[in-house]
């Protein structure tokens, strides 16, 4: 009897329906992976946050450094002559690192300070470091400029000579450097003239010490630009199509400027073909055409020709009789009837009226 009831006893307490024992299971493998994940923290090192406690200690003593060499090395200023101080003497100096490198690029260019406006000139300079640095500038004497013959290093014995037409050999005979000459041929070739002595010091590079060397052998003839009626007879005639700027220049009233404008023009035209087309250059009045049209001629009239049925849109529209549409009519009416087989084509399609087509057609061909 008591044998029956305890076994009634374990079979409710110790058997399990299925759905139990599931239960169990579960809950058994959940404590099993706890168990490891405890055992594993124990050993696992995991990543801590990033300290950069020493990064900042290192930055610190950097910027500790950085001013330490800066309290060492102190930028003052003192008086030195700008063509003579080296770099490393120049580099002492209180100015912008800027300026510094560009006063060495300019001297190893060839160029010279002749004086404290030179000097401002240089490329990153304003008036604020001008100031405070111009006390400090000397320009001692220097013998930079001694006339030499290509034999010899003895002073040349200079020659008479006009520095409106002096070749580069001339100059170069004369004592003048590379710089110099360059400089001096570049400001005649802008359309600049030397109508006394003194404007030879317009030149960048030539000094006071060198134009005193030259100034008893320079030549000027009386300026031909102003208009002295007496002279007029004695003015030669200029064919328009091969006078230079220079040449021009002879003529009454005309300058550098305006002989510059007829060059450029006769240029663009590809030639002149009368006298009468200088009326078109800008700035030219009746008056100024009426003075100079008896000294004038056309002795060749080799005219830049513009072949129509092959020119491309960018040769047509550049010439100053041909517009941008008119270019492009002449590009499509070759491009949908055929190459032009005669120019009075382009008038009877309208390119050009009567007044234009007249102008242009000398400038033309069709084949």
């Amino acid at each position: 009897m008591k044998s029956n009831i305890f076994r009634q006893i374990i079979r409710d307490y110790f058997i399990f329906n299925k759905t139990e024992r599931r239960g169990f299971s579960v809950f058994g493998i959940l404590i099993i992976i706890v168990a490891i994940l405890h055992f594993l923290t124990d050993r696992i090192d995991f990543i801590k946050p990033a300290d950069f406690s020493e990064a900042k200690q290192l930055l610190s003593e950097i910027e500790k450094l950085n001013q330490l060499e800066k309290s060492y090395r102190q930028f003052t200023l003192f008086t030195f002559d700008p063509n003579t101080i080296t770099a490393h003497e120049l580099d002492s100096i209180d100015l912008p690192r800027q300026v510094k490198n560009n006063v060495i690029r300019y001297r190893e260019r060839g160029g010279q300070f002749r004086s404290a406006s030179d000097f401002r000139k240089i490329y990153g300079m304003n008036d604020s470091i001008f100031e405070r640095i111009e006390p400090y500038l000397s320009f001692a004497e220097r013998q930079t400029y001694q006339i030499q013959t290509k034999q010899t290093e003895n002073q040349a014995e200079p020659f008479f000579f006009n520095p409106n037409t002096a070749s580069d050999e001339d100059l170069n005979r004369l004592g003048l450097n590379n710089f110099q000459r360059r400089n001096l041929l570049s400001y005649r070739s802008s359309g600049g003239t030397f109508k006394s002595g003194a404007d030879l010091l317009k030149v960048y590079g030539i000094d006071e010490k060198l134009f005193q060397q030259l100034e008893p052998w320079i030549v000027i003839p009386e300026s031909p630009y102003e208009e002295k009626r007496e002279n007029m007879e004695n003015l030669l005639s200029i064919d328009i199509n091969q006078a230079d700027s220079l040449k021009l220049l002879l003529l009454p009233g005309i300058g550098p400027v305006f002989s510059g404008r007829i060059v450029r023009f006769r240029q663009m035209l590809g030639g002149f073909y009368s006298v009468d087309q200088l009326k078109e250059v800008n700035g030219m009045t009746d008056e100024r055409f009426v003075k100079l049209e008896p000294f004038l001629f056309v002795g060749t009239n080799e005219l830049k020709i513009i072949r129509v049925n092959f020119a491309e849109w960018n040769e047509l529209r550049t010439h100053p009789y041909i517009s941008n549409d008119q270019a492009k009519m002449i590009i499509k009416l070759r491009s949908d009837k055929g190459p032009f087989a005669s120019l009075d084509d382009l008038l009877e399609n309208g390119v050009f009226d009567q007044a234009n087509f007249k102008k242009v057609k000398p400038y033309l061909t069709c084949q």
